[in-house]
């Protein structure tokens, strides 16, 4: 037997508090009584045998004593909720509730909520759990718990701008072990469910989809992809944007179906050709300012609206500044004006190239050519003491590109090994040899020398990263980030990729929000699923029996029985 409002614990305290509230009791005088004597004689002793002001008395009523108890902890038990489990076997259900945005669609929500409430109130709460499948994963009731919770616990919830966690959810539940019978999960909701998914499940984990409507195609477009690029044109400040709109009808969108918007400002795009392919449709915008604006898509809004629109944060690419020492050869400047990011300047420099000893730019990131005779290793690179963590060695010579020259040939030349070191020191700094770019090597003349310091300008100046894309649910991976294996103050630079779960503003630091948008080709091409027979989704009859009625119709026989006994004056 168990109890599904206390726990057992607090039910035997209970009725044992009960017994000796009881019993204390028996002990008080509730009544005088009255006592008929014969003769004044015996006066004496009626006094003895019933004194007036005596509050206590002898225990005589065993019998009416158990009796109470008897009533009081039918009482109690049946407050405590008993339930007796006939098959301790039986099956455990989980009702999962799809949150994400495909139930957004009509009152595809509220079908659900009614649909599962219905069931709800048919399973014994202790073999049943409600379960949340949006943007990420709740427990709305536990098991145990009264269903009313739930009522309140749904209150103010809608559908999520995100994909549908339910898979997630599963492979969850599939990689539990298994304690007692099996479970069945009934999904209210429209999400997708791969067929490889269900068929990975072990055989003791059971799906069934329940209460969505009859299969209809719902005439809706919405975007899809909303991706940016470096800009084809090769010009560093400006960025290209890929747009796609999917339907689940054919259907004609002109130029001035679309608002884009930049920072605010509409961006004219009405040149732009739209390629048309069955029922989608795609466009690209040309050297979009890379301003670190936010740029917004929207098409003509229908009956479902979170795919109506979508936005993306654009990168802000401003050119580094650079500013080069009076002794080093202007066959090095030549290098640096090819790249079309870095602008060489006589002050106010992000980056300095001097050689070392001299004073140029104090203070700033540098690149500083030091005599072989100096210098241990070929490259060195410094980084600010106060960062936590240290450096990632392997990850700077891959950002900055030394992977990609030819140290053997340059030791070769050199007769010493080109060695890459990193530690750290007063700030961001690479010390090179000077030597290496000189005229008797090849370095400054190969095609890898403009990629090395175009790399090292960019990773000591710390340019900010920026992401393709972003679509709720999906892995984002920042491009250009800085600095690569080392700490960074902004999130946005770190080497890991974020997972956004919903659509919307995401705070990544407390200077960086980004946009998130929906993005997703099948909840924009959403086709409803049929009804699953009425005998595969039916409700299995509970094996648990509630005690609670029948323990409150015998207190209420006993006490109508006590009643009468009173009455009678069998009772005290």
């Amino acid at each position: 037997m168990t109890f599904s409002n206390l726990s057992s614990i607090t039910v035997i305290s209970g009725l044992l508090v009960c017994a000796g509230i009881l019993y204390a009791l028996q002990w008080l005088r509730i009544r005088h009584r009255q006592k008929t004597v014969a003769t004044m004689l015996f006066w004496r002793q009626a006094i003895t045998d019933a004194p007036v002001k005596t509050f206590w008395e002898k225990f005589h009523y065993w019998w009416f004593f158990l009796l109470s108890l008897l009533i009081c902890s039918l009482i109690w038990l049946a407050v405590a909720g008993p339930q007796w489990d006939r098959d301790p076997d039986a099956n455990f259900t989980v009702l999962v509730l799809d949150g994400s945005a495909g139930m957004a669609k009509g009152d595809r929500f509220q079908q659900a909520v009614s649909a599962l409430q219905a069931d709800l109130s048919e399973l014994p709460e202790n073999r049943r759990q409600v379960v949340w499948a949006g943007a990420a994963v709740a427990t709305l009731l536990h098991s145990g718990e009264h269903e009313l919770l739930l009522t309140e616990r749904l209150r103010g919830r809608l559908p999520e701008a995100a994909p549908a966690s339910i898979e997630r959810y599963l492979r969850h539940l599939g990689n539990l072990a298994r304690e007692s019978g099996d479970v069945q999960v009934r999904f209210y909701g429209d999400a997708p469910l791969a067929t490889s998914l269900l068929d990975s499940l072990p055989g003791h984990l059971q799906v069934l989809r329940v209460a969505s409507p009859a299969s209809t195609t719902m005439n809706n477009r919405g975007i899809t992809a909303l991706g940016v690029a470096e800009a084809q044109s090769g010009d560093w400040g400006k960025v290209d944007i890929y747009v796609r709109v999917d339907g689940t009808m054919p259907d004609t969108i002109d130029p001035p179906d679309i608002q884009i918007t930049l920072g605010g400002e509409s961006l004219d795009h009405q040149q732009t050709p739209i390629l048309s392919e069955g029922g989608a449709y795609s466009f690209h915008l040309l050297d979009v300012p890379a301003n670190g604006l936010l740029l917004t898509v929207a098409i003509g809004s229908d009956d479902f609206l979170l795919d109506d629109s979508a936005s993306i944060t654009l990168p802000s690419r401003k050119p580094v500044r650079v500013q080069l020492s009076a002794s080093l050869d202007e066959s090095l400047k030549t290098v640096l004006l090819s790249d079309p990011a870095i602008a060489v300047v006589e002050n106010n420099a992000d980056v300095v190239i001097r050689r070392q000893g001299e004073s140029l730019g104090q203070g700033l990131p540098a690149i500083e050519l030091v005599a072989a005779e100096q210098q241990q290793q070929a490259f060195v690179f410094s980084y600010p003491e106060n960062l936590e963590s240290h450096g990632d060695l392997a990850a700077v010579v891959q950002t900055v590109g030394l992977d990609q020259i030819d140290a053997t040939g340059l030791a070769e030349q050199h007769g010493r090994p080109i060695e890459v070191s990193i530690l750290p020191g007063e700030g961001w700094r690479l010390s090179m040899w000077q030597e290496l770019i000189g005229p008797d090597y090849n370095l400054v003349k190969s095609r890898t020398f403009p990629l090395l310091m175009s790399k090292t300008i960019r990773w000591l100046a710390g340019t900010g990263g920026w992401f393709p894309y972003l679509a709720a649910g999906d892995i984002a991976y920042p491009r250009d980030i800085p600095r690569q294996g080392l700490e960074h103050s902004s999130y946005i630079d770190s080497v890991a990729p974020l997972v956004f779960p919903v659509a919307g503003e995401a705070a990544i630091s407390d200077e960086t929000t980004l946009a998130v948008s929906l993005l997703d080709s099948e909840l924009t091409l959403y086709e409803a699923t049929a009804t699953l027979d009425a005998e595969q989704s039916a409700i299995t009859p509970s094996a648990v029996l509630d005690l609670t009625d029948w323990l409150l119709l015998a207190a209420l026989l006993l006490l109508a029985g006590e009643w009468m006994l009173y009455q009678r004056g069998r009772m005290p």
